[in-house]
């Protein structure tokens, strides 16, 4: 980590990005970019079973879109306390 940087805290990604990356892979780059298991969300519109095979065995909640302000804010509340 650079000197003076905050530590991350939470990976919040959808699960499609550009270049036909997903968000699989960025939690999984940053993870082991910084040697820990940081707490991360998905949030996707595509159908959240397909996402979940993917996501379960990293401890990776996914929230289908739409996602209510305050779902998105008791789901990260929850990802962020498991990590206490």
């Amino acid at each position: 980590m650079r000197q003076g940087a905050r530590p991350l805290d939470v990976v919040l990604t959808d699960f499609r990005l550009d270049a036909g990356e997903t968000g699989i892979q960025a939690i999984q780059a940053v993870r082991a970019g910084l040697g820990r298991a940081v707490p991360a969300l998905i949030v996707s519109a595509e159908g959240r079973d397909s996402i979940r095979v993917l996501a379960d065995p990293l401890g990776v909640p996914v929230l289908e879109k739409p996602v209510a302000e305050d779902r998105l804010r008791t789901a990260l509340r929850t990802i962020l306390a498991e990590d206490l």
